[in-house]
């Protein structure tokens, strides 16, 4: 079968707990500090995306650090989720440089 980080691979996770932030633009290499809340025991964190290569500084605590692979034009996305299977999500959309300055150049 397929091996899988997640402790519980079969329970349904109910979307409950609250990642902060939910959605962020970033650019390669940069560091955002998640934070989650309504969780009730140890919060585990692991990508359901990662197409940037992205990095998180624990699988678990109330609050770690992503950090934004070097693929752009693409969306991490992280879930956290806890022994009472709260389930929270945060979307990282990972931009290069040149992406940057035409979205300012254009708003």
């Amino acid at each position: 079968g397929k091996k899988s980080s997640v402790p519980n691979p079969e329970v349904i996770l109910t979307p409950s707990m609250i990642v902060s932030p939910d959605r962020k633009t970033v650019l390669p290499g940069e560091t955002v500090e998640l934070d989650s809340f309504g969780g009730t025991s140890t919060v585990y964190y692991a990508f359901s995306h990662n197409r940037s290569g992205g990095g998180l500084s624990n699988q678990t605590g109330a609050a770690i650090d992503y950090v934004a692979g070097n693929v752009a034009s693409n969306v991490d996305i992280v879930e956290a989720w806890d022994a009472e299977n709260l389930l929270g999500r945060t979307f990282m959309n990972v931009i290069s440089p040149w992406e940057r300055e035409f979205l300012l150049l254009n708003v």
